[in-house]
């Protein structure tokens, strides 16, 4: 077991042996691997030596930041808290790990004692002293649970009306906020802490769930114009209390207590914090009733239903008549308005563009008042995200992260757009994981990565992810939501249809249609349902080559289709055999720099985009430009056949359309079959597209075909079997009328 483990990328072997080699005279012992880099040899010694090591050093480069496994060993040592960045070139370390400071090796020369230097060695001394006085040979608490970690409970209501717990709540949230903004401070987020609200469960029961070494717990009481606040830091590990304190204060103190409170918290763990952390500024209201009203304003808005999202703008409203210039106001506003779209990752029913316009006054103005409020940058990111403008999202989520490193939220929107931004080594598992370890117990953040999950064929981890939503959120939109993903993944079309059916009240409308329009397209019934959601059904007949099925819808909706992206608009034209038309939406689409990627290369649709345009391209004649985006999904193909984070499904689709544009039908068929087999519900996009035209009449493709329609006709029987189907009249009148409900 070696003190240090050096983290770097092979490209960097000369400028990083000088630096071991000085390290190792200093009396250190170190271990380094410029041999095992790569794939498959992610090898159990150096998992074993980086969990061992007292202190993790990583050397960020231009080439290490590309490295997935440098990043591993990077967020492993987070994690355990012994990391030690340094970097040899300008650039910032990679989002995710900018809460350390990073010691700045850009000017050293070789042999020199510099600043840097000194600073690593400390570094170095602190971290290898803390291991041998606390008898530790792994990470600080012998788990991977850092020792600069805490959670705040929501302190309990000992008023005498019980309808004041949304301000003990909000005297919580708002310590956790202060304390989520400290450096090298973890800090579980607010959904999974209030996990535990009036649950009788034991500190360290609580301390193991959220993987944190301190817990914050308290009490308030509110009487008149006064309030009587106790507050306690307590040790997970052996339940001992380090701290303890009680205010009393008028109520217009409330702000000032906070800020008392986290500062004598802060305090109480500097001794276990490597660096001094000193909490930033935050934004007060000048008015309690402003206060007040932005903290019921927030309990309305995580319930997430249409009537909680409009009960919380009118609270929102409220505060900002009391204080107009109440920035966390401003910013609840904003995301009140902008949930209570039709999104798919929204909860309402109003038209995206209208609450796109109506929320940007308010981040506007926010922003002015606040430009480093990180739950402001958050607001943006979803507005952006919102308007597919994805790289607006990721700057704004980005600056947020690197405010305050704590906020699930950030790493949760990070991990979807990296989703949408298309490139193909992008960390969406890790980013969707960070997310999850911020807030263990949250339904969003376990359900977003079980999302991901089974699209990568981990559905072992996927249904321990779902056991675990069961747990948290029974019988909800997220469980549900969940269990659809996994069979729908699987194939297992008669369980996804159960789900739709029973669920009528969990999902919200844009879900619940498609899941629904989906599941009977796959059937062979989509048009019994098609009415529902003309919109929907136009997507889903498009991406599953259905063309007659797709004009019929756009009759339908006029040839206005709102919820269409413009990659499947552009197919359906390339359907149509309307060229240029096709091609006139992708070329918009295309990255404006040669190293980007964007919504062509959306894993998530195959890479139609890429795909259609390559095959336009070439048919125009011209070669240069067909050949540079064959280039370029080949290297796609190349990122996901070998990703750590695991072969994504369309993987083998893009393989079937490159060997297609290599004329190699053998293979092509080769990888047609492998897509079939790993995404049997998906079968009909690639069976029915053109793109291969030319294997259509090959018998195996054949084969491919009459594979699909027998497992499509086998979960069919399962269905009739199960009383699912057909749906009767009574059955469609009963959807008709709760689908037309929740519309209203």
């Amino acid at each position: 077991m070696a003190d240090i483990f050096v983290s770097y990328s092979s490209h960097d072997h000369a400028e990083v042996k000088p630096l071991v080699e000085i390290l190792e005279q200093k009396g250190y012992s170190v271990w380094w691997d410029n041999d095992l880099r790569g794939g498959s040899r992610f090898s159990e010694e150096i998992e074993r030596e980086l969990e061992q090591a007292k202190a993790v050093i990583v050397v960020w480069t231009k080439e290490s930041r590309k490295s997935r496994w440098v990043t591993d060993e990077a967020d492993c040592a987070l994690a355990a808290a012994k990391l030690i960045p340094i970097k040899f070139d300008v650039l910032d370390a990679p989002i995710g790990f900018r809460q350390i400071q990073t010691i700045d090796f850009t000017t050293w020369q070789l042999g020199e004692d510099s600043h840097a230097l000194t600073t690593l060695d400390q570094a170095i001394h602190f971290h290898v002293s803390q291991n041998k006085a606390a008898g530790r040979t792994g990470s600080p608490t012998g788990s991977a649970t850092p020792e600069a970690s805490i959670a705040v409970l929501p302190f309990v209501n000992m008023s005498s009306d019980p309808e004041q717990a949304f301000f003990s709540d909000g005297i919580s949230e708002e310590l956790l906020n202060l304390l989520a903004k400290i450096g090298n401070l973890k800090v579980t987020a607010r959904t999974s802490s209030f996990q535990f609200k009036d649950k009788n469960l034991s500190i360290s029961t609580m301390g193991e769930i959220l993987g944190v070494a301190h817990v914050l717990e308290g009490s308030v009481r509110k009487a008149g114009n006064r309030v009587r606040i106790t507050a306690q830091l307590i040790k997970v590990a052996d339940d001992s209390h380090l701290w303890s304190e009680t205010y009393d204060r008028v109520l217009e103190d409330v702000f000032a207590i906070q800020d008392e409170i986290a500062a004598a918290i802060v305090d109480a763990l500097k001794e276990r914090i490597a660096v001094n952390p000193v909490a930033p500024a935050v934004t007060r209201a000048h008015s309690i009733t402003a206060y007040e009203e932005y903290l019921l304003g927030q309990q309305s808005l995580k319930t997430r239903t249409v009537a909680s999202i409009k009960e919380a703008h009118r609270h929102f409203e409220i505060s900002l008549q009391a204080d107009s210039e109440f920035v966390p106001s401003l910013v609840g506003m904003a995301d009140a308005i902008l949930l209570s779209s039709n999104h798919p990752i929204c909860y309402g029913t109003r038209p995206v563009e209208e609450t796109l316009i109506e929320a940007r006054p308010y981040l506007e103005k926010s922003a002015r008042l606040n430009p480093n409020s990180d739950e402001c940058l958050l607001s943006w990111a979803l507005y952006f995200y919102m308007g597919h403008n994805m790289a607006e999202a990721q700057t704004h989520v980005e600056k947020a992260i690197s405010i305050n490193a704590n906020c699930a939220r950030g790493y949760r929107l990070l991990g979807l757009i990296l989703k949408r931004g298309a490139n193909p080594r992008a960390l969406v598992v890790r980013s969707l994981q960070k997310a999850l370890s911020l807030d263990p117990v949250s339904g969003v953040d376990l359900l977003n990565l079980l999302e991901e999950l089974p699209q990568r064929m981990r559905y072992d981890e996927a249904q321990q992810l779902l056991e675990r939503i069961e747990v948290v959120e029974p019988n909800s939109m997220f469980s549900q939501w969940g269990a659809f993903h996994i069979a729908w993944n699987r194939g297992e079309l008669r369980k996804c249809l159960s789900i739709c059916l029973s669920r009528l009240n969990v999902f919200n409308k844009t879900q619940w249609s498609t899941c629904l329009q989906t599941v009977m397209t796959a059937l062979g019934d989509g048009p019994t349902v098609e009415h529902l959601d003309a919109g929907s059904a136009f997507n889903i007949y498009t991406l599953f080559g259905m063309t007659e099925d797709a004009n019929r819808m756009a009759a339908v909706l006029q040839n206005e289709v709102p919820d269409a992206t413009p990659t499947i608009l552009a197919y359906w034209h390339f359907l149509n055999d309307r060229i240029e038309a096709a091609h006139e939406i992708l070329t918009e689409l295309e990255p404006r720099e040669t190293s980007g990627w964007g919504p062509l290369f959306e894993i998530n649709e195959f890479c139609l985009g890429a795909i259609t345009l390559w095959a336009i391209k070439a048919r125009k004649g011209d070669a240069p430009a067909a050949d540079a985006d064959k280039r370029r999904l080949k290297e796609v193909y190349s990122v996901y056949l070998t990703d750590h984070e695991g072969v994504h499904r369309g993987t083998h689709f893009i393989g079937a359309c490159i060997c297609m544009m290599d004329g190699e039908h053998a293979v092509a068929i080769r990888e047609a079959r492998q897509f079939a087999r790993q995404a049997p519900g998906m079968a009909k996009v690639l069976i029915n597209t053109p793109l291969l035209k030319p294997l259509w009449q090959e018998e195996e493709f054949q084969e491919l075909q009459d594979r699909d329609r027998t497992h499509s006709e086998r979960e069919k029987e399962k269905a009739q079997l199960s009383g699912l189907l057909p749906l009767s009249p009574e059955n469609l009148e009963q959807i008709d009328r709760n689908f037309s409900s929740e519309t209203t």
